[in-house]
């Protein structure tokens, strides 16, 4: 499955994406979700220079889950490292 991650906010609000191939099952994806998900913050909660994380299978819109990088396990770290290596500029959209 193909999975890609959005960093949105911060000073600039630059919207960030990168997409990556993941052999991991679906069902170990949605338990991985269940662990690493945050809560959407209302937009009086939402600080200025913070960062919104959020991770999608592609082609599945309705799975789009707001993620806190804290929470990921140990065990998806070096996958996460190299998803966040790849953020880059979402100028075409």
């Amino acid at each position: 499955m193909k999975v890609k991650l959005t960093r949105s906010g911060g000073l600039a609000g630059q919207i960030m994406q990168a997409e990556m191939e993941w052999t991991l099952p679906v069902k170990e994806y949605e338990a991985l979700l269940k662990v690493i998900k945050g809560k959407k913050l209302k937009l009086t909660e939402r600080k200025k220079d913070a960062f919104t994380y959020t991770l999608q299978r592609v082609g599945k819109k309705e799975s789009t889950t707001v993620v806190e990088p804290v929470k990921i396990p140990v065990k998806y770290h070096s996958f996460f490292k190299v998803l966040f290596a790849s953020l880059s500029a979402n100028d075409d959209k």
